[in-house]
């Protein structure tokens, strides 16, 4: 099997990268959240469309720092998706974005970019939660946090956008 020759460039960014993040994680198991996030870019919300995907935050707890990025296809996208006069609700799929409940965000671009195109492709309401990361917050905060914001999907669907059916997504009643 030949070996995959890699351009220069693009070794130098994996370099660099990989000594960025090495030098955030310390001795202690905690993580230097200023220096790691050189490595990890931001994206905001975008009301105006993107490859037909518009974006929102929504806070559920802010004494948490717990909210999630809504991705929604435009009204003409789904129009053109469902056709004129069919009022199907599109369902939603709720993401947990990736980096080992340790790294990363809802508004990382690489996660932004990635959920905007399941959205588009997948004609579907895109979730992303940000959750708590680790070591700060202990497992299982993570999913605690995601099953919150269930929670608060369940109850607040006047926040999401009038596209959205919940009921494909979740068909089992939540108990608190």
């Amino acid at each position: 099997m030949a070996s995959v020759q890699i351009p220069w460039k693009l070794r130098l960014i994996y370099a660099a990268c990989k000594w960025i993040v090495n030098l955030s994680h310390r001795p202690d198991d905690t993580i230097n959240r200023c220096l790691q996030s050189l490595t990890d870019p931001k994206t905001s919300p975008s009301k105006t469309p993107r490859n037909g995907v518009v974006s929102f935050d929504t806070v559920i707890n802010s004494s948490q720092d717990l909210w999630f990025r809504c991705f929604t296809l435009t009204t003409t996208t789904t129009a053109a998706v469902h056709g004129e006069d069919d009022s199907r609700s599109l369902p939603i799929i709720m993401c947990i974005h990736g980096g080992g409940f340790a790294l990363y965000s809802a508004s990382s671009t690489a996660y932004d970019s990635w959920c905007r195109r399941l959205s588009s492709e997948l004609i579907a309401v895109i979730v992303s939660v940000n959750y708590r990361l680790a070591p700060e917050h202990r497992c299982p905060t993570q999913y605690e946090d995601c099953f919150d914001t269930l929670k608060f999907l369940d109850k607040n669907l006047d926040k999401l956008p009038d596209t959205i059916h919940f009921a494909a997504l979740l068909q089992v009643e939540i108990v608190d």
